[in-house]
Protein backbone atom coordinates (compact mmCIF):
# COMPACT_ATOMS: atom_id res chain seq x y z
CA UNK A 1 0.00 0.00 0.00
CA UNK A 2 1.19 3.51 -1.19
CA UNK A 3 1.48 6.77 1.31
CA UNK A 4 -1.89 8.07 2.23
CA UNK A 5 -2.30 12.35 2.16
CA UNK A 6 -5.01 13.93 3.61
CA UNK A 7 -6.64 17.12 2.07
CA UNK A 8 -7.59 19.68 5.14
CA UNK A 9 -6.91 23.83 5.15
CA UNK A 10 -6.31 23.28 0.89
CA UNK A 11 -3.19 21.66 1.52
CA UNK A 12 -2.08 17.96 1.55
CA UNK A 13 -1.30 16.57 4.95
CA UNK A 14 0.52 13.06 5.27
CA UNK A 15 -0.11 11.62 8.35
CA UNK A 16 2.55 9.96 10.79
CA UNK A 17 2.58 8.27 13.65
CA UNK A 18 5.18 6.10 15.79
CA UNK A 19 4.48 5.18 19.18
CA UNK A 20 2.39 8.00 21.13
CA UNK A 21 3.44 10.50 18.84
CA UNK A 22 2.16 12.09 15.54
CA UNK A 23 3.28 14.34 13.00
CA UNK A 24 1.79 15.86 10.30
CA UNK A 25 3.60 17.15 6.98
CA UNK A 26 1.79 19.83 4.51
CA UNK A 27 2.53 18.66 0.55
CA UNK A 28 1.95 21.23 -2.18
CA UNK A 29 -2.17 19.97 -4.01
CA UNK A 30 -0.73 20.11 -6.83
CA UNK A 31 2.44 18.37 -7.12
CA UNK A 32 2.10 16.26 -4.10
CA UNK A 33 5.56 17.42 -2.98
CA UNK A 34 6.34 18.62 0.05
CA UNK A 35 6.03 22.06 1.19
CA UNK A 36 9.75 23.60 1.87
CA UNK A 37 9.24 25.48 5.82
CA UNK A 38 11.56 27.18 7.96
CA UNK A 39 10.83 25.24 10.72
CA UNK A 40 8.12 22.41 11.58
CA UNK A 41 6.17 24.34 13.26
CA UNK A 42 5.57 26.64 10.47
CA UNK A 43 1.93 28.54 9.38
CA UNK A 44 2.86 28.43 5.68
CA UNK A 45 5.05 26.50 3.18
CA UNK A 46 6.51 27.14 -0.28
CA UNK A 47 6.48 24.23 -3.09
CA UNK A 48 9.87 24.42 -4.78
CA UNK A 49 8.85 23.00 -7.89
CA UNK A 50 5.93 26.03 -8.55
CA UNK A 51 7.17 28.35 -5.84
CA UNK A 52 3.73 28.75 -4.54
CA UNK A 53 3.49 29.79 -1.47
CA UNK A 54 0.66 27.68 0.97
CA UNK A 55 -0.71 29.13 3.99
CA UNK A 56 -2.22 26.70 5.61
CA UNK A 57 -2.75 29.38 9.13
CA UNK A 58 -2.40 26.10 11.26
CA UNK A 59 0.03 24.57 13.32
CA UNK A 60 0.95 21.19 12.06
CA UNK A 61 0.87 19.72 15.35
CA UNK A 62 -2.75 20.90 16.20
CA UNK A 63 -3.39 18.99 12.13
CA UNK A 64 -1.88 15.87 13.02
CA UNK A 65 -4.06 15.84 16.52
CA UNK A 66 -6.66 16.84 14.75
CA UNK A 67 -5.77 13.78 11.65
CA UNK A 68 -5.45 11.63 14.55
CA UNK A 69 -9.09 12.22 16.01
CA UNK A 70 -10.51 11.84 12.82
CA UNK A 71 -8.97 9.02 11.64
CA UNK A 72 -9.10 7.30 14.74
CA UNK A 73 -13.30 8.42 14.92
CA UNK A 74 -13.78 5.34 11.38
CA UNK A 75 -13.44 2.94 13.34
CA UNK A 76 -15.81 3.54 16.07
CA UNK A 77 -18.70 4.53 12.88
CA UNK A 78 -20.09 1.10 13.88
CA UNK A 79 -19.37 0.86 17.48
CA UNK A 80 -22.81 -0.31 19.74
CA UNK A 81 -24.03 2.71 21.44
CA UNK A 82 -24.96 1.63 25.13
CA UNK A 83 -26.95 4.94 26.73
CA UNK A 84 -25.39 4.93 30.50
CA UNK A 85 -27.99 7.93 30.68
CA UNK A 86 -30.59 5.56 31.30
CA UNK A 87 -29.05 3.12 33.39
CA UNK A 88 -31.16 1.93 35.82
CA UNK A 89 -29.59 2.55 40.19
CA UNK A 90 -30.82 -0.19 42.08
CA UNK A 91 -32.17 1.61 45.46
CA UNK A 92 -33.38 -1.53 47.17
CA UNK A 93 -32.83 -5.38 46.72
CA UNK A 94 -34.11 -7.59 48.97
CA UNK A 95 -35.08 -11.34 48.98
CA UNK A 96 -39.00 -12.43 49.78
CA UNK A 97 -39.78 -15.61 51.48
CA UNK A 98 -42.56 -17.56 50.71
CA UNK A 99 -44.68 -19.40 53.12
CA UNK A 100 -43.71 -23.22 53.69
CA UNK A 101 -46.68 -24.40 51.58
CA UNK A 102 -45.47 -22.73 48.41
CA UNK A 103 -41.69 -23.52 49.13
CA UNK A 104 -41.82 -24.91 45.09
CA UNK A 105 -41.34 -21.03 44.50
CA UNK A 106 -38.99 -18.37 45.04
CA UNK A 107 -39.39 -14.52 44.46
CA UNK A 108 -36.87 -11.68 44.74
CA UNK A 109 -37.77 -8.02 44.36
CA UNK A 110 -35.70 -4.54 43.31
CA UNK A 111 -36.75 -1.20 43.25
CA UNK A 112 -34.59 1.06 40.24
CA UNK A 113 -34.52 4.66 39.91
CA UNK A 114 -33.54 5.80 36.32
CA UNK A 115 -34.26 8.98 34.11
CA UNK A 116 -37.69 6.62 33.18
CA UNK A 117 -38.57 6.91 36.53
CA UNK A 118 -39.00 4.13 39.72
CA UNK A 119 -39.11 0.33 38.66
CA UNK A 120 -40.69 -2.76 40.77
CA UNK A 121 -38.48 -5.67 39.32
CA UNK A 122 -39.87 -8.78 40.25
CA UNK A 123 -38.08 -12.48 39.59
CA UNK A 124 -40.34 -15.34 40.06
CA UNK A 125 -39.31 -18.72 40.04
CA UNK A 126 -40.10 -22.57 40.41
CA UNK A 127 -37.12 -24.23 42.37
CA UNK A 128 -35.57 -26.66 40.43
CA UNK A 129 -36.69 -24.87 37.03
CA UNK A 130 -34.63 -23.33 34.39
CA UNK A 131 -37.42 -20.64 33.70
CA UNK A 132 -38.54 -17.62 35.61
CA UNK A 133 -40.77 -14.39 35.29
CA UNK A 134 -39.52 -11.34 35.52
CA UNK A 135 -42.22 -8.68 35.72
CA UNK A 136 -41.77 -4.56 35.39
CA UNK A 137 -43.79 -2.03 37.01
CA UNK A 138 -42.68 1.31 36.47
CA UNK A 139 -44.72 2.88 39.25
CA UNK A 140 -44.27 6.64 37.78
CA UNK A 141 -45.48 5.47 34.16
CA UNK A 142 -48.77 3.04 35.56
CA UNK A 143 -47.37 0.41 33.12
CA UNK A 144 -46.91 -3.15 33.97
CA UNK A 145 -44.85 -5.28 31.24
CA UNK A 146 -43.04 -8.52 31.62
CA UNK A 147 -39.92 -9.68 29.66
CA UNK A 148 -41.04 -11.35 26.68
CA UNK A 149 -37.72 -13.85 26.77
CA UNK A 150 -38.59 -15.75 29.95
CA UNK A 151 -42.18 -17.47 30.95
CA UNK A 152 -45.08 -15.21 30.84
CA UNK A 153 -46.88 -14.49 34.00
CA UNK A 154 -50.00 -16.48 33.49
CA UNK A 155 -47.87 -20.08 33.41
CA UNK A 156 -47.08 -19.06 37.14
CA UNK A 157 -49.74 -16.67 38.67
CA UNK A 158 -53.60 -17.33 38.53
CA UNK A 159 -53.72 -13.85 38.37
CA UNK A 160 -51.69 -10.47 39.23
CA UNK A 161 -52.45 -7.28 39.97
CA UNK A 162 -50.39 -4.19 40.10
CA UNK A 163 -51.68 -1.29 42.64
CA UNK A 164 -50.00 2.49 41.52
CA UNK A 165 -49.95 4.80 43.69
CA UNK A 166 -52.99 7.06 42.01
CA UNK A 167 -55.38 4.21 42.25
CA UNK A 168 -54.57 2.74 38.98
CA UNK A 169 -54.82 -1.12 38.84
CA UNK A 170 -53.64 -3.01 35.96
CA UNK A 171 -54.46 -7.04 36.20
CA UNK A 172 -52.50 -9.60 34.05
CA UNK A 173 -54.82 -12.94 34.89
CA UNK A 174 -54.63 -16.48 33.21
CA UNK A 175 -56.63 -18.02 30.82
CA UNK A 176 -60.03 -19.76 32.41
CA UNK A 177 -59.16 -23.70 31.82
CA UNK A 178 -63.05 -24.33 32.20
CA UNK A 179 -63.29 -21.97 28.73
Amino acid sequence: MGVTLYEYKEVYWQYLKQGYGHWAIPFCPVHRMELSRRSVDSLYGICEECKKSYYYNIDPKKVADYLGRKLSSKSYQDAEIISIDGIQTPQLKTRLRIPEENEEYWIEARLNKSDKGRQLVVYVGEKGSIGKVQLFANIDQEKLSFDHKDRKPEEVFAMLTASFPTGKKITIKAPDKNT
